[in-house]
């Protein structure tokens, strides 16, 4: 069972998380659009430290996934580029396979030196 909600007091419970996310998405773009629009920039960066103000200073997602496949499979996929830009839609990507090594994925979006 995979439940969302958001400030505003919608609230989405289903078994399938695709079908979860994809109506809080809907919700999120209809929903909210406007009052976003409406906003300034001030205003949007004034929500966004009151935001941060109510979470702490750690901000953190959480999320588990799990995969049909062997740990090394995985592994195998987030240690090769080509593999890691398959998987991922395409982007960019470049990863150094040894530990400690650096990379960026989705075209730079991610990086570590």
């Amino acid at each position: 069972m995979t439940t969302l909600s958001c400030d505003f007091g919608f609230k989405v419970e289903e078994e399938n998380r695709y079908e979860v996310e994809a109506k809080m998405w809907h919700h999120a773009i209809h929903d909210h659009a406007d009052m976003l629009k409406s906003m300034t920039i001030e205003q949007l960066t004034q929500w966004l430290m009151g935001k941060d103000k109510q979470l702490g200073d750690s901000l953190a997602i959480h999320q588990e996934v799990e995969f049909a496949a062997s740990p090394n499979r995985i592994y195998e996929v987030l240690t090769d580029a080509a593999q890691f830009s398959k998987v991922s839609g395409g982007a960019p990507t470049e990863i150094t396979p040894e530990a400690g090594g650096s990379f960026s994925c989705f075209g730079g979006m991610i990086v570590a030196p």
